[in-house]
């Protein structure tokens, strides 16, 4: 994502500067780490002496073979299969998250799934949230309610090819909103959904990761 971009959505929603955990952009990279540029020297603030700080929140990459952070114009590149853990364990239980991207897939396959970010251990696990873009390309959360039975709720937007999307959890109300932001239209759009029939637990858990084939 674009920092200028970033800056004007957190701007427009009045949420605090001060108050951004982190920000990867893809522009600082080293390897399998993407390293926070939050931070005013990412690579070099990363580490206490020779060893990696997991306290700045880098993206470590669990793929060995896949390359996110490659592209020297600042771009992740994602393949389907990719997956990166925001630091060791992430502490918030309320946030909000956006991802800026572009896809060309349209593939018309309507019951295939692109999840972007997920607390869950895997893709079965009972505790947790999965955050993504559903066959018919609209951002979905989905998660386990009391019964164990699978919901889904999904922002009745259209996408095009690029895209800025925000993703916010509210632990007191147990609400998730879902926003779509289109500045350059003045079209943006956004939906509250209650999450209070969801099984204990499962939003509350912290480690974070996120995959997608964007």
């Amino acid at each position: 994502m674009i920092k200028a971009v970033l800056n004007k959505c957190v701007s427009g929603l009045n949420i605090t500067s001060g108050d951004l955990v982190g920000f990867w952009g893809f522009g600082e990279y080293s390897g399998e780490i993407t390293f926070n540029e939050k931070l005013a020297d990412p690579t070099g603030d990363s580490f206490n002496g020779s060893n990696l700080n997991a306290s700045t929140n880098p993206l470590y990459n669990l793929c060995d073979t896949d390359v996110v952070n490659g592209n020297p114009s600042g771009s992740g590149y994602f393949d389907g299969t990719t997956i990166l853990q925001v630091g060791a364990s992430f502490p918030n239980k309320d946030y909000t998250i956006f991802v800026e991207y572009s896809t060309e897939d349209f593939t018309g396959d309507h019951d295939v799934s692109r999840t972007l970010f997920s607390t869950m251990d895997s893709c079965t696990g009972l505790s947790g949230v999965s955050i993504g873009l559903n066959g018919c390309h609209k951002p979905y959360v989905e998660y386990i309610n009391l019964s164990g039975q699978k919901q889904i709720i999904s922002l009745q937007c259209e996408l095009g090819k690029r895209n800025i999307l925000s993703f916010a959890r509210n632990s007191d109300s147990d609400v998730f909103s879902i926003g779509h932001h289109d500045y350059l239209y003045d079209n943006s759009s956004s939906q509250s959904f209650s999450t209070k029939d969801a099984k204990s637990g499962t939003v509350d858990k912290s480690s974070v990761e996120y995959s997608t084939n964007i």
